[in-house]
Formats: structure tokens, C-alpha cells, sequence
């Protein structure tokens, strides 16, 4: 036994577990009748710790009111309000007068039946001055990653990581035990976490910060599928915990005064709370929990559902999968499917049918017969994260449903500050135009103001935010990857992509759906700009030779452009006294979007055409204007490596000190590239945001201040502008594109994708890094895990968005890059289970 005290965090909001907390502090949700928080004090008892402080700052007396002193449970409450938030660290610094000894620290809304009393005596043996308590998950991007050397001292951690940043399964559970000198490095009265604040300070102080990896059950109870899986786990024994009902066979538990009629049929595991009615040939399938003094009328069926106390399901009225909350009824035959969540006192009256993912907020009717779309979760089917590495991508009336577009614009137009300037464009598609008004008229209902540049290119997008000091920007384009599919793009006030952290804080704000939107006299504005493009194809031109480009008279041949490329594009190459030939796509008369299937069937006539044309180059241009497909005179295709390469050339002939910025995938013919042109290289991380962060950094220098933007200094991010700087290029130094691409050295880069289930990445990644570098010299993990090795390197990248890992090996020769890359997928296909 152990006669420490703790600290339960308790002032969670759970804003994730709405509509379940609308009106109840997170640890009060109920697991079969009892609040999660409840199971925690019964561990802490079971470990001899009766002497607990509880956190408290969302809706805190519905916690006090129901534990009081804490006598009823065997132990001695002491209660902390914070009047406003002051994060993890913040909130148990505020209980510092309590805390006068080794104390433990554990989330007052997390279930789990860990061993604390090993934590304990690991943290003693060790002479810790905090221990952290680890666990392994299967998705560990929701958590902080921990890693530590052979004796559990932890060299290494990082707070919900993307993919790319995962370098171990093995996550922070929250739970601490910590010396009470620790106080004296937290700031009073300020917001102070422990992951993001404390704990990399105590390692910079060079502190005794272990970690304890202990088996067990432990679920951080984020979200409502989290939640939903809990109680699946409670009744599949998965966890150890005291349920107040009889398990009157194995799996069954029935709590008492339950009425159960003989014609009803039960399948385990299940819970049935007290007090229930359970009526004649009512169907209760397995994985279902029934809370307290709950009614269920005649032929009712419920397949893994789960219902809180005093809730009435009518006669016929079907569940699958889904949740009620307290006190909701639901009508005769009304159904409910998948992932539905119905709040508190909400009524959803007969024949009505809520779709799989729609949420019902407290207090809320359903008029009978009405059908419920899905209206959170975006199409027909779950995602795993809104954000893809392109943006938002779906199709329109489907992932893409315009009613949730509309409260993405409103999401946000709140996120960045409600009452702001915000510039939004889109290329000239049909589904695009009419996102991007729904998407304006989303921003002005949240308040904004709309500064309308028209059909336009995102590069020209990422200039006007900066040139009108806007809060931000949203871009939209048709997919070239997907036909039919738009993608939505969503820029900072310096003209960049979102951070992975505002991503997710967008996503769950307009997941949510209950952020505050402008009242009628604050409702934003819309003002045209009108002529942006050609403010933008002025920057576009500036530094250009543009009388040595009109004497070199360029041929070109332009395939199958979208009309606002064509629009912009054509003027442009006659005013540089270009010859322009247009391709479009045989017997179509309009251009259309750009399909990548259906231009790879087109490819070889277009290389062909640019022969007997004898053009000098022939290009395709995304309708985004980031991206092109360029060909020399010869018919040759540039794309890839060698494109990328093409416009390092350039930029390390700038004209100033160049300064690269490449992903830590890129070849190394990069670095020889910077050293014949004097210049340096900076490796950016595979996610978007990171790789235009350094990119910008490079530009801004050490200047604080505003930099005027010119779109030369983003080739990478500009294609349009890279056009021109390549005819550029060609006129000044009198070369043929295929004259300058022999400039470069030999690429040797080999790609290759391996399958990995979601669950098993984390650990794939762990056991990468614990077996260390074998046979090479040494490894990073700035993204993913790079191996270096006398003749190449090799890297292991998971991919963000699929179940795979990208698997990446350049070497000396094409056979040793094979034999680099072959090794690694054979190794990551081994350190899967099964």
C-alpha cells in the first residue's frame, strides 16, 4: 500500500464528446450509471491513495454536488477551482497547498486499470524527479510519443505528433508521479501544460524524468468514438472494473428492480442498469448497455447501443450503433444508425430515421416521419482526419455537402478571428465557383468581411493575402488527381497553409458546430477585386529579360488547359512575342479539367505534336497554377525529381546568396546542385505547412518587419511564375531547355510503398528506432527515420493519409538505390505482426 496523495484533473470541457457534454463537465459522463471519473477514485483506493485534490473549471459544481467530501467513497476530496483555464501543469500548480509530499497526477476522465503501484515503486527505485507512465497504443497521434534509453530516463518526446514525426507506439498516459520541488518550475497563475511546457523544461535542466511502461488497460476518452468503444471494452472485459449490477451469466450483467419480460431476448455481453423496463419481445444484441430506469416498449430492437439513464425507446424503434443521453426518447419505429448521437431530452418522434454520424444536440425534436441526413461527418462515411497533405478534398454534394461547406466558411471565419478581412478565389470550374460562394457566404455568416479576387490561381491567392494585410485566405480547385473531386485549400495571414495544429482546431470546431456565428448587425461583407490577375502577372514579370525573351521568339505548345490557364496564359506569351499553339482534347470543343488518367493516354501524341511543331517546350498547367507538366523540345518529359531540380537551378541563379529549401525525401543532387552555385540548402519535414515555413523563413531572413511578396522568391510554390523564369533563363543564357537540364547530375532516387495497417505504424516506427542504425552510419528522425550509409541513404516515411509507408533509397548507382529501398520495405514488412 501507498500512502501518497493525488491530484485528478478534472476541469475537462470535452468539447470532442459533444453533444454527450453539452451540459456536463467531462468527467461526469457516464459508463454504465457511473461517471467515468468515479472508476478513477476506486483505483486510487484500491492503491491505498485516499487523500485526492480535484481540479475543477468546466461547470464545477455538478462535480462537487455529486462527490461532496468524498467520504461516500472512502477518501478525502479537496476541491481547486481555476477561474479560468490554466492547462495541466497550470491547474496542479493551483493545488500546491495541498500538495506537500510525492504525489501522484491522473486524469479525472480516462478509464484504465494500470498497476499504479509499480509506477510508484519504479519512481522510488529510480530516484525520479517525475515518472511519467507510458502505455503502447496502436495510433499514437493523438498522444504524446515518449521515448526513452535502457534505463526508462526519457531522451525524447513530442505532443501529438503527425505521421511523419512518429518515432515510437509508446505514448504519455497522463499519469505522473512527481516530486513536489517540481512546483517551483511552474508559473502561478498562468497557463503552464506539462507536455508542451514543464516536462521539455525539466529535460533542458537536465532532470531525472523517467518513463514507466506498464501493461494494462488505459483509454484517453477523447471523443465520441472513443467513448463508444469504452463501453465496448467494459462489457468485453477488457479493462477491470467494478460494475454495480449481478453478471447473472457470463457476460450478462442485470442490476436490481430490473423488469424484464420472459419474451425478451438478451444476447451478452450486455448491461441492463437498475430500474429498467424491458418489454415483451424486445431484442437486446451483444455489446449493449442499457442505463438506469430506462423503458423499452414492445419489439424494440438494439444492436451495440448504448443509452444513459431514463431513456424511452418505442415500440419498433430500432438502434444500431448509436447513443442516447439522458432522458431522450425515441419514437414508435424511429431508427437510429451508426454513430448517431441523440443529446440530452431530445425527442426524435415516430417513423423518424437519423442517418449513420448525425448528432442531436440537448433538447432538440425530430418531427415524425423526417429523415436525419448526415450532417457532421462529412459524405456518407468517416475520416479519418478532415485534412488531407492537398487540403479538403471530396466531391460536391457528397464529401463535399454544402450545408457542411457552408459551416466550414463560418468555422473559419471564427478560428481566425471573426470580424477580420479574408480573401477567398477559385479556378474557373463549375463546382469550384459555386464552393467558393458558398463558402463566402459561410465566412460572412461568422462575421468576416470577403475580399473577392475572382476566378484566379492560388499562388496569386497567397499574394493578395499578404498585399491586403488579410486575417487569411481560402482557395478552391478541381482535383487533377480525382476527377470530379474539388479541393479546398486554407491559408494563414502570411500566406500559408494551415499548421497541423490549426487544421485540427478547425476540424473540430465546425465538427462541433456550436461556435458562436455574427449577429445580424456584425454580419461580414463582400467586395469584388476585380483585375487581381493582372496586379499579380505584373509581379510575375518583374526581374524578367523581357526584350531578350521577345527576341528568341519561343514556340510553345500548351496542353489541354482549363480556361482561366488559357485566359491568363495567352496574353502573356503574345505580349513576350511568343508562338503559342493550344492543344485541347480531341473532339471536345471546350477545354475541360485536366484528368491524370485520361492526359497519360494523350501524353505521347502531346510529345509527338511538340516535334512536329517544333516547339521549344510544350507544358501543362494545373488549373491551381502550383503545379505543371513540363517537356522539352525533344518531347521529353520533366516532372518529378528532375522538375524539382530544374527549379533549384534556377533559384541558385538568382542573382543573391540562394538559399535551398527541399523535403528530407529530395535527392541529394540538391546539395551538388547548391555546392557548384555556392549556395546552401535547408531540409524541410514532408508536410506542407513545414516546407513553406522554411521556405518563407529563407525570404524574410532576419527581418521582422513586412516584406513585400514577390512571387519569384516561391518558385516551388508557383508555377506560373517558374514558367517564366525558365523562358527567362533560356533567353539570357541562350540555351535550349534541353542544353540546361544537362546541367544536372544523374537522379538515381528509387520510391517504393509498402502496406502497414493503421493500428500497427506506431509500433513499426518504435522498432525501427530501437534496433537502431545495423549496418548504417547513423539515423535521424526529423521526419520519419533516415538511414545514412557509406554509399546512399534510405528513408521510412509513414504516409498521413493511407495505411502505407513510403519507402524512399537514392545511392552511387541504380542498383545500389534498389538494393537500399528493397531492404527497407523487406525489413518494415517483418516488424509487422501478422
Amino acid at each position: 500500500m501507498f500512502f501518497l496523495k493525488a491530484v485528478i484533473m478534472a476541469g475537462g470541457e470535452g468539447a470532442r464528446l459533444r453533444p454527450l457534454t453539452c451540459d456536463r463537465p467531462k468527467p461526469m459522463v457516464p459508463l454504465m450509471d457511473r461517471p467515468i471519473m468515479e472508476y478513477i477514485i476506486e483505483l486510487l483506493v484500491e492503491h491505498g491513495i485516499r487523500e485526492q485534490a480535484v481540479t475543477l473549471q468546466y461547470l464545477p459544481e455538478q462535480i462537487g454536488d455529486y462527490f461532496g467530501d468524498g467520504l461516500s467513497h472512502g477518501v478525502s476530496l479537496h476541491y481547486f477551482l481555476e477561474d479560468e483555464p490554466l492547462g495541466t501543469a497550470g491547474s496542479v500548480k493551483n493545488a500546491s497547498s495541498f500538495l506537500d509530499e510525492t504525489f501522484l497526477v491522473i486524469s479525472g476522465d480516462c478509464l484504465t486499470d494500470i498497476n499504479l503501484g509499480e509506477a510508484i515503486a519504479f519512481h522510488r527505485q529510480k530516484g525520479a524527479f517525475v515518472t511519467i507512465v507510458l502505455t503502447p497504443q496502436d495510433n499514437p497521434l493523438e498522444y504524446g510519443v515518449v521515448m526513452v534509453n535502457e534505463e526508462g530516463k526519457i531522451i525524447r518526446f513530442l505532443e501529438k505528433p503527425s505521421w511523419g514525426e512518429v518515432f515510437s507506439d509508446t505514448v504519455n498516459t497522463g499519469i505522473y508521479i512527481i516530486e513536489p520541488e517540481v512546483l517551483d518550475y511552474i508559473p502561478p497563475g498562468k497557463k503552464f501544460d506539462f507536455s508542451k511546457d514543464l516536462f521539455p523544461l525539466l529535460l533542458k535542466e537536465g532532470k531525472a524524468l523517467y518513463g514507466c511502461s506498464l501493461e494494462g488497460y488505459w483509454c484517453d476518452i477523447g471523443n465520441l468514438e472513443q467513448y463508444r468503444q469504452t463501453n465496448y471494452d467494459v462489457l468485453g472485459k477488457k479493462v477491470k472494473v467494478n460494475l454495480h449490477a449481478w453478471e447473472k451469466k457470463p457476460g450478462l450483467w442485470i442490476a436490481d428492480d430490473v423488469q424484464l419480460d420472459p419474451t425478451a431476448s438478451l444476447v451478452s455481453p450486455l448491461y441492463i442498469g437498475k430500474g429498467c423496463y424491458i418489454g415483451p419481445n424486445v431484442y437486446l444484441g451483444g455489446y449493449t448497455a442499457i442505463g438506469s430506469h430506462s423503458r423499452l416498449a414492445d419489439k424494440a430492437s438494439i444492436k451495440r447501443g448504448i443509452t444513459w439513464s431514463q431513456v424511452s425507446i418505442g415500440e419498433g424503434a430500432v438502434v444500431r450503433g448509436g447513443m442516447l443521453a439522458g432522458g431522450a426518447r425515441l419514437g414508435k419505429g424511429a431508427m437510429i444508425y451508426e454513430g448517431a448521437v441523440i443529446g440530452d431530452k431530445t425527442v426524435v418522434e415516430d417513423g423518424a430515421l437519423l442517418k449513420p454520424g448525425v448528432k442531436l444536440w440537448p433538447f432538440k425534436r425530430v418531427e415524425s416521419g423526417a429523415i436525419v441526413h448526415n450532417n457532421l461527418i462529412w459524405g456518407g462515411k468517416a475520416r479519418r482526419s478532415l485534412f488531407g497533405s492537398s487540403g479538403v478534398e471530396g466531391e460536391i454534394h457528397s464529401d463535399l455537402a454544402l450545408e457542411s461547406t457552408l459551416r466550414l466558411g463560418s468555422a473559419f471565419a471564427f478560428l481566425r478571428g471573426g470580424d477580420v478581412p479574408m480573401v477567398t478565389g477559385a479556378d474557373s470550374f463549375g463546382p469550384s465557383q459555386l464552393l467558393k460562394r458558398v463558402l463566402d457566404a459561410g465566412l460572412m455568416a461568422g462575421g468576416a468581411d470577403v475580399l473577392d479576387i475572382g476566378t484566379t490561381f492560388a499562388p496569386a491567392l497567397r499574394m493578395s493575402i499578404n498585399e491586403m494585410q488579410a486575417r487569411g485566405g481560402i482557395y478552391v480547385h478541381s482535383c487533377s488527381e480525382h476527377a470530379g473531386h474539388c479541393v479546398i485549400l486554407f491559408f494563414d495571414n502570411e500566406g500559408l497553409r494551415l499548421s497541423h495544429g490549426d487544421e485540427r482546431k478547425l476540424e473540430q470546431i465546425h465538427s462541433r458546430d456550436d461556435f458562436p456565428r455574427a449577429l445580424r448587425e456584425n454580419l461580414g461583407t463582400i467586395k469584388q477585386i476585380p483585375g487581381y490577375n493582372r496586379i499579380y502577372a505584373r509581379a510575375l514579370q518583374r526581374d524578367l529579360a523581357v526584350q531578350r525573351i521577345r527576341d528568341f521568339h519561343f514556340s510553345i505548345l500548351l496542353a489541354f488547359p482549363a480556361p482561366h490557364v488559357d485566359n491568363f496564359l495567352t496574353p502573356l506569351f503574345q505580349e513576350l512575342e511568343c508562338r503559342l499553339t493550344v492543344a485541347h482534347y480531341p473532339g471536345k470543343k471546350e477545354p475541360i479539367c485536366w484528368q491524370q488518367d485520361e492526359f497519360a493516354r494523350l501524353k505521347k501524341d502531346f510529345s509527338r505534336n511538340i516535334i512536329k511543331e517544333k516547339a521549344d517546350l510544350g507544358l501543362w498547367m494545373s488549373p491551381s497554377g502550383e503545379e505543371m507538366l513540363l517537356f522539352d523540345g525533344e518531347g521529353y518529359e520533366i516532372s518529378g525529381e528532375i522538375y524539382q531540380a530544374l527549379l533549384s537551378l534556377l533559384i541558385l541563379r538568382g542573382g543573391k546568396a540562394p538559399t535551398l529549401v527541399q523535403p528530407f525525401f529530395a535527392s541529394w543532387v540538391h546539395e551538388e546542385l547548391a555546392r557548384r552555385n555556392k549556395g546552401q540548402i535547408l531540409r524541410s519535414k514532408t508536410m506542407p505547412r513545414h516546407f513553406q515555413e522554411k521556405l518563407w523563413e529563407t525570404q524574410r531572413g532576419e527581418s521582422s518587419g513586412k516584406k513585400e511578396y514577390r512571387p519569384a522568391d516561391y518558385l516551388q510554390l508557383d508555377a506560373m511564375t517558374a514558367l517564366f523564369k525558365i523562358l527567362d533563363c533560356l533567353a539570357r543564357e541562350e540555351k535550349s531547355l534541353s542544353n540546361l537540364l544537362e546541367e544536372i547530375p544523374g537522379i538515381r532516387l528509387q520510391q517504393r510503398e509498402v502496406f502497414c495497417p493503421w493500428g500497427q505504424k506506431g509500433r513499426v516506427m518504435r522498432r525501427l528506432v530501437e534496433e537502431g542504425p545495423g549496418k548504417a552510419e547513423r539515423i535521424e528522425l526529423f521526419d520519419g527515420v533516415k538511414y545514412f550509409y557509406p554509399n546512399g541513404w534510405a528513408l521510412v516515411l509513414p504516409d498521413p493519409e493511407k495505411p502505407s509507408y513510403r519507402i524512399y533509397g537514392e545511392g552511387f548507382t541504380e542498383e545500389i538505390s534498389e538494393s537500399l529501398t528493397g531492404f527497407l520495405v523487406e525489413k518494415v514488412k517483418n516488424l509487422q505482426e501478422g
